[in-house]
Formats: C-alpha cells, structure tokens, sequence
C-alpha cells in the first residue's frame, strides 16, 4: 500500500514539472464578432408645385347707387391681400366698371396696382399700398352698363405686359346691376340688351383673351345679386343674370372642379356680406397651383459616383396618394421604373419647365427615371425602399493574439473545420485587412471595402458568412514567452 502511494506522488510530481505556470493561468477567451444586418431604408419625398404669377384685374361699379359698398370693400380687399401675400407674385388692379370721362374702355388712367412685386410692373402702373386705395371712383348715372367689354378691351390692351402670359388671370366684377350691353331692334324701335352678343362676342371674346394670355386658369368672378331686386336691399337695382351666366359658362369651358355651390365663380351680393363673399374669393387663390410632373426621382443624394451605399438590383418604388394609399411602381421601361445610376446637377421635373417663380429642381446623386403612367405629379409622394448589398465576410479579425493550436471558430452556431473546402486558416497580424470578399466563389477584395487591424482568420467555401450572422471563436491567449 505504502508502495502504491509512493508511485502515484512521484506521477504527480512528474506531471507537474511537465507544465509551465502560464498553461494553468490561460484562460479561454470567447471572442464574439459584431456583424451588421443588412442597412435597409425607406425614404418618403413628396412632388411640389409652383405658385404660379396672379393678375387680378378687379371693376368695382361706380354707377350711381354703390356708395354703401365702399367700407365694406376696402376691407374685404384687405383679406384678399393678406391671401395674396403667401403667392411669390400678384397683381390686384382696381378700376370703376364704367369708364370715367375721357377714358375708353382699355385706358389704364384710372387703375391703381397693389402688389408685393413692384419692381417687375409697367412704368406706367400707378402702384399703392392696400391702405392708399382710393374706392371714391367718380359716380356716374349711365344706363349702359358694358362690363363683358370693359374687362375684354382692359386685357386685350394690356396683353403680355400688364397681364402676363402663363399666369393665372381674375377678372372680378362687383356690381349692383347687370351688363346691358344693347343693341337696337327695329321691330320694336328699342335699344334692349344684346342676348346673342353674349353668346356670339363676349364669351369668345374673353376665351380669346386666356388663349392670347396663355393663362394657366382664366376666371371671371361675378360678385352681383343672383336673384330678383325685391328679394335685396334697396341699393341694389337688378339683378346680375348675365354676369352670373359668363361666370359658370367661363369657368364650366375649362373642366373646372374647385367651385362650390351651384354658380360657379359667382358671389350672391345679397346673400353675404363682401368680407365672407372675398375669403372665399382668398380660398380659390389658395387653389393656383400648378402642379409639377416629374420623370426622375433621387433615390440617394451624393457627392460622387463612389458613394453608392445601396443595391439597385433590390429597390422597391410606391406611389403614395394623400389618402395614405400606396401604389408599387413595377420595375421596367414601360410604365415602371428603370435604375439611372449617377448624375450630377440633374432636374428630375418633366413639367413646368424651370423659371425665376419656380427654378427646376436639381439634385447631384443616384437616380431612377419614372416611364409612361409611372411618372409622378403634383400631390402624390414617392416612397423608395432601398437595401444594401449583401456583403461576404472572408476573415475575422480578433483584437488580441491567439495560440493558434486552441483556436476553435462556430459561424451561426455550427464549427468550423481546420481542414476541407469550408474551412478557416490563421494569418497571424495584419496591419489593415480589407474583411470583405466578392462571393465565397470570388476571394478577391471588394470595393468599397471594411478594414480592420488585429489577428486575422481567413475563411472559405461556405465558411464565408453574410451581414447579421453570428461569429464566434474561442481560444487561449498566446502563451507569454
């Protein structure tokens, strides 16, 4: 017994000897390699419009019974300014309905300008600010009432320099009457009011005028009593029928959809008093949008070609309507989308064509072009989905030095062989190692590439891992010699 305990103490004694003090103090170290998942992001950007130049010629009735419609109007005027004021550039022009004495019915001495761009109006403008409009026209008791031809000669006198082209053109008449333009009928020896001249002269005539103008959206307000003189105040002689009818029979020519009630673009003067019947006249300025059509959209704003941190190959496009309803946009030349790659300065709107009201809209970066139906406009938004490349991972770098001999690598939980096709090789320090490879097929470096500095691992076959996977290795420290 005593021999068999002398044999095992000499054992240990041997065993012991045989290892150095850093095999027993070496710890395993669990190395864990941080891997991003794959960047995915959705960016939502929205189309634009363009407030577009307002001309607003507004005939205020100087016959003899309006006077009770001046306080009234020179502040409603005012809420119609304020409106005015959000648009980069309008114009108000105020004149009497009925030509004073030595005027004809174009002349431009009795106009006074309110706007908020005053250097860009004729020489000849008498320009005032809201608080110097003077509405004490000269009175006149005349039985003729030519308020179709007042407007029609104003414009067409005054084409392109008072009245701009590609604006959008007001024609607002306040009356107490009607227009009466006559004519004389031999068969009853009478001057009457002239019903085929209004279908026959003054609707073309002023429809001519939007076409010469080019106007965006051509109105003509009436402001007037809709109905009979006994159903309003005694101030109001007869009612504007006529007026009314040009209003609806104008606005209705052009496919119009943004008047409310059953006469558009007329304003029952008996009904409402002006400052209601002029918000509502704010409202429908509100409405001068031109809305922009774009062919382009920027998936990425960038500097440069090299900074390309998306995959084309994955991109995703909807059309989101303001309802919040999205639409996929197909990839493909035919009403889908096509990826464009880089460009630099490049307008992505299709229409309005860029001006000083509204410059084109230029972006430095990566593209897709928007074909047939797919194109966007004015109000609906693009929502873009992109996804980085999927990147391969050919080494695993450890911040500290490794025995080599305990090295043991598990990639999403499965180890890792020192030896075959799918396996790992230790390369000891490298001073900046580029992690990424082409494919587990391609070892070649990719560009861009991620570098990182420490004791490299080489990887192959399907050793290679992808972004958000699970790395480890557990190993020993290098012993100290």
């Amino acid at each position: 017994m005593k021999t068999l305990r002398a044999i095992s103490a000499l054992l240990l004694l041997f065993y012991t000897a045989s290892c150095s003090d850093d095999e027993f103090t070496r710890s395993t170290v669990n190395q864990s390699v941080k891997v991003e998942p794959i960047k995915i992001e959705v960016r939502e950007s929205c189309s634009n419009f363009s407030p577009p130049p307002v001309d607003i010629l507004l005939l205020v009735d100087n016959s003899f019974s309006p006077q009770f419609l001046q306080v009234d109007l020179r502040a409603a005027l005012q809420s119609l300014v304020v409106s005015a004021a959000n648009l980069p550039d309008y114009r108000i022009y105020i004149a009497p309905l009925i030509p004073p004495s030595g005027e004809t019915e174009g002349d431009l001495i009795s106009f006074q300008l309110v706007t908020n761009n005053p250097s860009n109006v004729p020489t000849s403008a008498n320009v005032v600010g809201i608080n110097q409009v003077n509405l004490s026209f000269p009175t006149l008791n005349f039985s003729t009432e030519r308020g179709f031809i007042r407007a029609a000669e104003i414009l067409e006198k005054n084409l392109g320099t008072v009245f701009r082209k590609n604006a959008f053109t007001m024609v607002v008449t306040l009356s107490n009457g009607d227009d009466n333009d006559e004519e004389f009928l031999p068969s009853s020896g009478q001057m009457v009011p002239s019903q085929p001249r209004f279908s026959d002269v003054h609707k073309p005539r002023l429809l001519e005028v939007k076409n010469e103008l080019a106007a965006l959206q051509f109105r003509y307000i009436s402001v007037v009593n809709h109905f009979s003189e006994q159903n309003c105040s005694t101030n109001i002689r007869f009612a504007g029928h006529r007026y009314r009818r040009m209003s609806s029979e104008i606005y209705q020519s052009q496919s119009l959809s943004d008047a409310q009630g059953s006469h558009p673009d007329s304003y029952d003067l008996c009904q409402g008093d002006l400052g209601k019947i002029f918000k509502d006249l704010a409202a429908t300025i509100d409405s001068f949008q031109k809305g922009h059509t774009y062919h382009y959209w920027p998936v990425q704003i960038a500097e440069n070609e090299g900074d390309l941190n998306f995959d084309p190959d994955k991109l995703q496009v909807y059309r989101q309507r303001p309802s919040g309803s999205q639409q996929s946009i197909a990839s493909g030349a035919v009403d889908g989308f096509t990826y464009e790659g880089f460009k630099s300065n490049h307008n992505i709107r299709l229409d309005p064509l860029g001006s000083l009201i509204s410059p084109a809209e230029k972006y430095t970066g990566f593209f897709i072009k928007l074909n047939g139906n797919a194109k966007v406009e004015f109000p609906d938004c693009v929502v873009v989905r992109t996804e980085d490349f999927d990147k391969f991972y050919g080494y695993i770098v450890l911040p500290n030095e490794p025995d080599p001999s305990t090295l043991e690598v598990y990639i999403k939980g499965e180890v890792v062989d020192k030896k075959g096709v799918n396996r790992w090789e230790y390369l000891g320090f490298k001073e900046s190692q580029n992690v990424l490879v082409v494919s587990r097929s391609d070892l070649s470096s990719k560009t861009p590439g991620i570098f990182r500095t420490g004791y490299v691992i080489k990887l192959f076959g399907n050793a290679i891992y992808n972004d958000g996977a699970k790395v480890e290795v557990f190993y020993k420290s290098q012993p100290i010699n």
